[in-house]
């Protein structure tokens, strides 16, 4: 007489069948989707609705790319202003519009948003008075590179903390510190040819180019390689006009 058969019914989850490999290839939910349509948010987690997703629908390798890219504008803006995109990236996240690294969520809360929004007033007033923005731009020597490595590293969520911290530093740091330094020269360019006339015009194009670089970085990082662009050929053309406009006064 043959043994009876036993049958055991085994309920596999969703996400949880195949190898230990392909396992960890799933999306972090459990939900069975491959990885490459996974929603970049928080290490490891989905950002709530709404909140902006730094690399829809796109693999990890891809979605890193596009996280790299937007911190490398955000740390250009931040050479021209240092404490505007810290503080445009504070306000979004706490809208819950877009989803920071978890080791800085700081920047969204009240006393970060005031200290940045203080200093952003107090930033961009006094480089419009002459002779004090030349100061500012030495402060800026030191200033600025920091404040390019912490917005650099902000939206990097899909990566660990060591790769990100030496990223930031070296890639975020010289960044914002190439932008400084060209803008610093922009501007005693115009201090010579205009006698400072022309430094608010000038300092007025980069709060414009800061702001506007800081949201193309959180909303369209591909499109911030073109922009850039733009800008610098922008503002040789405003050099120019001004140094035009000064060869008549001094014949």
């Amino acid at each position: 007489m043959k043994d009876p058969v036993v049958v055991v019914n085994i309920r596999v989850e969703p996400g949880q069948h195949g190898t230990e490999s392909n396992r960890r290839r799933r999306d972090p939910q459990g939900t069975g989707k491959p990885c490459g349509e996974r929603l970049v948010g928080t290490r490891g987690e989905r950002p709530p609705p709404g909140r902006r997703r730094w690399a829809m629908n796109a693999g990890w390798d891809q979605a890193l790319f596009v996280q790299i890219l937007a911190g490398l504008g955000l740390a250009a803006a931040a050479g021209l202003r240092a404490f505007l995109p810290p503080l445009v990236l504070g306000l979004l996240a706490r809208m819950d519009l877009i989803t920071l690294r978890g080791d800085l969520d700081w920047l969204a809360g009240t006393p970060a948003l005031i200290i940045f929004a203080t200093a952003v007033v107090v930033e961009i007033l006094a480089d419009k008075v002459p002779l004090l923005d030349h100061a500012l731009d030495v402060v800026g020597l030191v200033v600025k590179p920091a404040a390019g490595a912490l917005v650099l590293a902000a939206p990097l969520v899909d990566m660990g903390p060591v790769a990100t911290l030496l990223l930031a530093l070296v890639a975020g740091g010289t960044v914002a510190g190439a932008v400084h330094v060209t803008k610093s020269a922009l501007r005693l360019a115009s201090t010579g040819t205009t006698s400072g006339m022309g430094n608010p015009v000038l300092s007025l194009a980069e709060d414009g180019l800061s702001l506007t670089g800081t949201v193309l970085a959180v909303v369209a990082p591909l499109v911030l390689v073109l922009f850039l662009i733009l800008s610098l050929l922008f503002l040789r053309k405003i050099v120019h006009w001004m140094q035009a406009r000064a060869r008549p006064r001094a014949a």
